[in-house]
């Protein structure tokens, strides 16, 4: 969650995620005050919960970290 997926170690990450996003590009994103409103934080936020939960098997280790944060 905290860092980008690595591609070269998973290489078919981006052929289900077509909109990647982590804890750590949000942070920057913050800190570069891309950040508008707080509905486009928010919509960042659900994208990581959402691409963990569709890429990774229900019950999976991931999958039950991001039903937590959720």
């Amino acid at each position: 969650f905290s860092e980008p997926v690595d591609t070269r170690a998973v290489p078919t990450y981006l052929a289900v995620i077509s909109h990647p996003m982590d804890f750590g590009t949000m942070r920057e994103k913050v800190k570069a005050k891309v950040y508008k409103s707080l509905a486009q934080f928010e919509a960042d936020f659900w994208l990581v919960i959402g691409n963990c939960k569709k890429f990774n098997e229900a019950g999976s280790i991931y999958w039950r970290e991001a039903d937590k944060i959720e």
